[in-house]
């Protein structure tokens, strides 16, 4: 006797398997879609390369948080998701694009560039209890000069 696997089923699990291969995932999460419940926190970036989040920010393995990111500078600013790895790799990568506007015309799951006055949004799903999570403006000579954020994923 011959098993056929039902049409649907198969058609669903092909649509789960593009749905999530098209979701890159890195060492620290994994970008989400806006259907998916989280909670809001709103960070400002500004010229000064502090970046301030509306909450002591803590992140659970699990959760997603949406972040709300407002450059309240003159200057592009960017806000990068990632290990200390990622950071460097991504660092790399904008600089090899030589010039912002390269850098922002690119689409990266984990980054989102901000003009001055602008609010975008970038929802994410932390993974890995107890993986340093690096957040970051990889703008040349922003990291370096102090726009970053480090914390580490919990249970």
């Amino acid at each position: 006797m011959i098993n056929y696997v039902p049409f649907r089923f198969l058609a669903s699990a092909v649509l789960l398997m593009l749905s999530t291969a098209s979701m890159a995932r890195g060492s620290v999460g994994v970008p989400v879609g806006e259907s998916v419940p989280a909670r809001d926190v709103n960070v400002s970036l500004s010229d000064t390369l502090e970046m301030k989040f509306s909450e002591k920010l803590s992140v659970k393995s699990g959760e997603a948080i949406n972040f709300i990111v407002t450059n309240k500078g003159r200057i592009r600013h960017e806000f990068f998701i990632g290990d200390k790895a990622e950071q460097i790799k991504h660092r790399k990568k904008i600089r090899s694009l030589r010039g912002e506007e390269n850098a922002s015309a690119i689409k990266f799951e984990n980054a989102i560039f901000i003009e001055p006055g602008e609010t975008k949004t970038l929802k994410w799903r932390f993974l890995g209890a107890g993986k340093v999570v690096i957040f970051a403006c990889n703008i040349p000579g922003h990291f370096e000069a102090g726009a970053r954020f480090i914390t580490v994923i919990d249970n």
